[in-house]
């Protein structure tokens, strides 16, 4: 649940980036929100909570650079 918030904070984040938002930053973000670097499908995920724990972390300074 808290992985969901925090995805739906950073979406809301893009969409609502201030005008004159570094375009890499965005783009970051939004490879983020996709999940790819921790979750490929429904069976196949990291099992690696340092890998884990990293994506975490990218989100939440992506949301922060963007608010």
């Amino acid at each position: 649940m808290e992985d969901h918030n925090l995805l739906a904070a950073l979406r809301q984040a893009v969409d609502h980036a201030p005008p004159g938002s570094d375009p890499r930053i965005i783009a970051h973000a939004e490879d983020l929100l996709t999940s790819r670097q921790v979750v490929t499908n429904q069976r196949n995920y990291v099992r690696e909570p340092a890998a884990y724990q990293a994506w975490r972390g990218q989100v939440g300074r992506a949301l922060e650079r963007l608010t």
